[in-house]
């Protein structure tokens, strides 16, 4: 993904300052129901 994008392209990654964002990894079912509960 991200590593051939940056190696193959020369593609810039710039990190973004979440905190103060509501965020969760989605892996499981039980996580996305967390997710749509914030919706």
């Amino acid at each position: 993904g991200l590593e051939i994008a940056i190696e193959r392209d020369g593609t810039s990654i710039v990190p973004l300052d979440i905190t103060d964002l509501f965020a969760v990894e989605v892996d499981f079912e039980e996580d996305l129901t967390r997710a749509n509960a914030h919706l």
